[in-house]
């Protein structure tokens, strides 16, 4: 493994989904607790939990945002004046010249 390949940047976001109910969010973090972001550094990252989608947008913040651990220390873990807005998006397959989309047989 080179030295390259051990490096990598922290970035520390808060998300916000806006148009989800906490309920529904709670229940979608539930059923799947990890999730994947694509294009973190671009200016609209993709977010996936399980087999629902958003796309995000960073805001820059005047307010510090600061994550704390669990009890009983509480300490904090994290801040942050950035934060990801995202909204859920429906995806649709490609379909033209270069993209054939086939219907199941």
């Amino acid at each position: 493994m080179s030295e390259a390949d051990s490096e990598y940047e922290e970035v520390t976001f808060l998300l916000d989904f806006a148009d989800l109910h906490p309920d529904a969010f709670q229940k979608l973090i539930s059923t799947n607790p990890t999730c994947s972001i694509l294009g973190v550094g671009g200016e609209q990252p993709v977010l996936q939990i399980g087999s629902s989608t958003f796309s995000g947008e960073y805001q820059d913040s005047t307010t510090t945002y600061v994550a704390f651990g669990e009890e009983p220390n509480r300490e904090v873990i994290a801040q942050t004046e950035k934060m990801l807005v995202c909204s859920r998006v429906a995806l649709e397959p490609k379909t033209g010249p270069d993209n054939i989309v086939s219907e199941p047989t």
